[in-house]
């Protein structure tokens, strides 16, 4: 039997060896595709709100430097 203190990761795959199932493979699989896809969404999120600070900057700019002109 499979030890149950082991990473789902693992879990899953070992199981579907037990069972004959190839969709164990699949299962892992798609929990690493979801887990990167997490990771991607934070490094956007995280370049996204960079990017509005910088927008942000050059907006402060350009209304200053029309104040100087008026």
């Amino acid at each position: 039997m499979v030890d149950r203190k082991l990473p789902p990761l693992f879990l899953a795959d070992e199981l579907g060896r037990e069972k004959g199932n190839a969709n164990a493979h699949s299962l892992k699989t798609t929990c690493q595709h979801v887990k990167q896809n997490r990771q991607d969404i934070s490094r956007r999120s995280r370049k996204d709100s960079s990017e509005k600070e910088i927008d942000i900057r050059s907006i402060k700019t350009k209304v200053g430097a029309i104040w100087q002109l008026v």
